[in-house]
């Protein structure tokens, strides 16, 4: 039988059909039955001497059956079990994607607000209504020089279209300047 072939609902029944547990995932369930495949086969052992197999023929026999069907149960547990593995490499190979994306997601949200901030425009938190300014103390406008960042030609149209300007604030680029500023204020 090619247990891994089954439905797990199928796997179940056969588990309670033979008075074993039904419950875990399909590894779990192909490998009870497979258990107890073999410990019923191993209540089958044939005794041969030299009266009923005098040239050992039917034992020989019985050596090649018993390790084609330990052969058969030592693969179908391990085919079973990379194929539960290979769905929890899947499934977390998912969920990294998801959070890489989430993550990505949470850093242009970030960066956008900092570019807010640095230019003066009301940045609102999450489920507030009101704008919110977060340095009250502007930056005069005649210490402000912008320069264009160059882009690459490898750049995709999606970054060139997102050229920003960065500020140039009292020579600092502007994330030094806010940390030194938050320095002597704090």
């Amino acid at each position: 039988m090619d247990y891994n072939r089954w439905e797990t609902f199928d796997l179940r029944a056969e588990c309670t059909n033979r008075r074993l547990s039904a419950v875990g995932n399909k590894f779990g369930l192909v490998r009870r039955l497979v258990e107890d495949d073999v410990e019923k086969r191993g209540a089958n052992v044939s005794i041969f001497d030299k009266y009923n197999d005098p040239e050992g023929v039917g034992e020989r026999q019985y050596i090649e059956e018993e390790i084609g069907f330990k052969r058969w149960a030592h693969v179908t547990v391990s085919d079973a079990e990379i194929d539960y593995h290979t769905r929890q490499i899947a499934k977390a190979t998912a969920e990294k994607r998801t959070g890489v994306e989430a993550l990505v997601i949470e850093r242009k949200e970030a960066l956008l607000g900092v570019e807010k901030r640095v230019k003066g425009l009301p940045v609102k938190t999450e489920g507030e209504e009101d704008a919110m300014e977060v340095d009250s103390a502007p930056i005069p406008a005649t210490s402000r020089t912008a320069r264009k960042r160059s882009i690459s030609p490898s750049a995709t149209s999606k970054e060139t279209k997102k050229l920003k300007l960065e500020l140039e604030v009292d020579g600092h680029p502007t994330g030094e300047h806010s940390r030194m500023r938050s320095s002597r204020l704090g």
